[in-house]
C-alpha cells in the first residue's frame, strides 16, 4: 500500500530526530557525566573527570546511584572542602562527601533523605553552620529542582533529561575534552572538592566574609526567634533519618575563621557565642540518646572557636595564601583532618580533650563557652593588626549599612 504523502513527510521528520534522540542517549549514557544513568556500558575509567561544578545536587545524588556507601558527609560548602572521606581515619568505612556548596539545611536534609532510601549507611557526618538554624527557608537558586532530590515537578521529564537532554550533552562533551586533555574535576571520585581555582584570602575576607559577619549581626538584632521552627523540625529529621537507618550520628559544627568570630564579637552581636544555637542542638541530641539507649550515641562535635588553628594570621597583602584555610569561612583538608581524627576517636566525655575540638554536651556547654570568650580576648591581646584592620572594615560597614547586601557563600 502506497504512503500518502503526510505519512512520508512524518517519516522523514522524525527519523532524524529519533536517530538524535538515541545517539544522544548512547553518548550519556557511556560518559555518565553526572553519574545519575550508571549503566553497564559506562566508561569507569572517565571517573575523574566527569562533572560536580555547576550541577551539585544532581552530581552527589549521581554519586548516591553509582556506588555502595557506608558513610556519607552532608553539610554546606565547609564540609565539601574541608573533608576528605578518604582519610585514614574513615578507612574501612566507603564514604562519600555529599555536601552542597551553600548548601543550607532545606537541601542537606533532602540529600540525607535520599541517600538513606538507596544506601544502608553506618555512619553519617552532618555538618551544621549555626548561622543557618535561624534563617528562614529559602528557595533554592541551585540546580536542586532539576535533580533527583526534588519531590516536585515531573519525575519522568528529569530522567528524560538525564538521558536525552542538550545540557547532559553538553556535559559529556565537557568530560571527554577533560578526559584528552587530562583535567580532572574539581571534585574527586568520593565527593570531596579540591578547588583549583585560587582564592585571596584578604580580599575575600573585606569584600565578602567579613560583610556577612556584619550583615548577620544587624538581622540578629532585630530577629524575632533565634530558632527557625522549620530548620528545627530539619534536624529532629535528620535524627529520626540516622535512628531509622540505624546509623551513628554526628553533627559538627564546622569552624570559622577566628578573624570571622571576632567580627562578631567586635560588632556587638547580641549573642556572638551563638548560645541559643549550641544549646538547642545539645539538648536536642541529649534527650534522642535518652530515648535511645540501645544505640549508637549521637554527638555533637564543636569546631568552631579560638583555637591556634582557626587563628592563623591573615596575609598582610593580597595576594596571599594561608596554610590551613581558603579563606575566613572555609577551612581547607589540613584542618579537615584534624576534624576527622577528633569525631572519629574512641573518646567518651570523661576522656582526655581532643587537640582540636569539643565534644559538645550540655554538662560541657558553660565551659566550652567559657572558653571561646576568653579565646576571642586572647585573639584580640595578640593580634592588635589583625583587630585594627577588622574594626576598620566594620567601620566602613556600619557607614554604608543601609546599601550592604548580605553576601551568599
Amino acid at each position: 500500500m502506497k504512503r500518502s504523502p503526510v505519512q512520508s513527510y512524518v517519516r522523514w521528520l522524525l527519523g532524524p530526530v529519533i536517530v538524535v534522540l538515541l545517539l544522544a542517549a548512547a553518548i550519556n549514557t557511556v560518559v555518565n557525566p553526572l553519574r545519575v544513568t550508571p549503566l553497564p556500558w559506562s566508561v569507569d575509567s572517565l571517573e575523574p573527570y566527569r562533572v560536580v561544578e555547576h550541577y551539585e545536587r544532581t552530581a552527589k545524588a549521581g554519586l548516591v546511584r553509582s556506588a555502595d556507601w557506608q558513610g556519607a558527609v552532608f553539610g554546606s560548602s565547609r564540609m565539601d572542602i574541608g573533608i576528605n572521606p578518604d582519610h585514614p581515619s574513615l578507612a574501612g568505612t566507603r564514604t562519600a562527601n555529599l555536601s552542597l556548596s551553600a548548601g543550607k539545611l532545606t537541601e542537606n536534609v533532602e540529600m540525607l533523605r535520599y541517600a538513606c532510601e538507596h544506601e544502608k549507611l553506618d555512619l553519617i557526618i552532618f555538618g551544621i553552620d549555626l548561622i543557618d538554624l535561624a534563617e528562614p527557608v529559602r528557595v533554592a537558586k541551585t540546580d536542586f529542582y532539576s535533580s533527583p532530590l526534588s519531590r516536585t515537578g515531573s519525575r519522568l521529564d528529569r530522567e528524560l533529561q538525564y538521558y536525552f537532554g542538550l545540557t547532559m550533552l553538553k556535559n559529556s562533551f565537557l568530560v571527554i575534552t577533560r578526559a584528552a586533555r587530562d583535567i580532572p574535576s574539581e571534585h574527586i571520585p568520593n565527593g570531596h572538592w579540591v578547588l583549583n581555582h585560587p582564592i585571596d584570602p584578604r580580599k575575600d575576607a573585606e569584600k565578602k566574609s567579613l560583610a556577612q559577619a556584619f550583615g548577620l549581626s544587624r538581622n540578629r538584632s532585630t530577629a524575632t526567634e533565634r530558632i527557625n521552627p522549620q530548620k528545627a523540625a530539619m534536624v529532629r529529621d535528620i535524627l529520626k533519618l540516622s535512628r531509622k537507618e540505624n546509623a551513628r550520628l554526628i553533627i559538627v559544627l564546622p569552624p570559622n575563621h577566628a578573624s570571622f568570630n571576632a567580627a562578631l564579637y567586635l560588632a556587638e552581636d547580641i549573642d556572638p557565642g551563638f548560645r541559643a544555637e549550641r544549646e538547642f542542638l545539645t539538648k536536642l541530641v541529649a534527650e534522642d540518646n535518652a530515648a535511645h539507649p540501645q544505640a549508637a550515641a549521637a554527638a555533637v562535635w564543636d569546631f568552631d572557636d579560638f583555637h591556634p588553628r582557626n587563628c592563623e594570621p591573615i596575609p598582610a597583602d593580597y595576594g596571599g595564601k594561608m596554610i590551613d584555610w581558603r579563606d575566613v569561612t572555609h577551612a581547607g583538608p589540613t584542618i579537615g583532618n584534624l576534624i576527622l581524627d577528633a569525631i572519629t576517636a574512641p573518646q567518651q566525655v570523661e576522656a582526655a580533650p581532643a587537640a582540636y575540638g569539643t565534644l559538645l554536651t550540655p554538662a560541657t556547654l558553660n565551659a566550652h563557652l567559657a572558653d571561646r570568650d576568653a579565646g576571642f580576648q586572647r585573639y584580640r591581646a595578640e593580634r592588635k593588626e589583625e583587630i585594627a584592620w577588622i574594626e576598620s572594615i566594620l567601620t566602613d560597614l556600619k557607614a554604608n549599612a543601609s546599601k550592604l547586601i548580605m553576601p551568599e557563600e
